[in-house]
């Protein structure tokens, strides 16, 4: 998950901004695993996670300059990956509509452990949280589930994924108020996120 938003992390920002590639590179490290996991929790595919995570920090790395607020980064930057999942996605319904198949990542669950959780204490996931998690996200409506992962898988904040989305604070709070009811009703689910932070309205 990444970590929280530091003033290390804000001086780093203004030095890749100048064009500091070392700066870019301590960011591109700290960044990397939250922009990998926000792209497998919603593709459930360790390759084009990883294949969207170096387009996302390439794309920043070239629009990094027009950057007005580098204290915005985090929000920015996912904003960036989910534009990047949005051009993925019309790009495989064209592939499907003209036929164009391709198998799916049947390891994906066993190998997003040693992919994407390198840390345990920080990321403890497994094969079974996200098989109930796959389940889980069929009860929530798109938005809700959108809404629901920036906040606790992504950890974003209400007004970071209110950019992300190009939204009001007031619908990001209405969805996710309806997928936490919804999660609060599903407490098979419970054990697995104690260790990702209290969830709350």
């Amino acid at each position: 998950m990444l970590e929280k938003n530091t003033e290390q992390q804000l001086e780093l920002v203004k030095l890749a901004i100048t064009g500091d590639r070392i700066a870019f590179n301590q960011l591109y490290s700290m960044f990397y695993h939250g922009i990998y996991v926000f792209f497998f929790t919603r593709l459930k595919s360790v390759m084009d996670a990883q294949d969207l995570c170096q387009e996302t920090f390439i794309k920043a790395h070239k629009k990094l300059a027009q950057l007005d607020r580098p204290e915005s980064f985090k929000g920015w930057l996912f904003t960036i990956a989910g534009n990047c999942l949005k051009d993925h996605r019309r790009k495989e319904r064209i592939k499907s509509f003209f036929g164009f198949f391709s198998d799916n990542d049947e390891g994906a669950l066993e190998k997003c452990v040693d992919e994407a959780s390198k840390d345990p204490a920080k990321q403890a996931v497994s094969r079974q949280f996200w098989v109930r998690m796959k389940d889980f996200e069929k009860k929530l409506s798109p938005h809700e589930r959108e809404v629901f992962l920036l906040r606790f898988s992504d950890e974003l904040s209400i007004a970071e994924i209110a950019s992300v989305l190009s939204s009001t604070a007031s619908s990001v709070k209405t969805h996710l108020y309806r997928a936490v009811k919804k999660f609060k009703n599903s407490p098979e689910l419970h054990e697995f996120v104690e260790g990702m932070g209290d969830i709350k309205k």
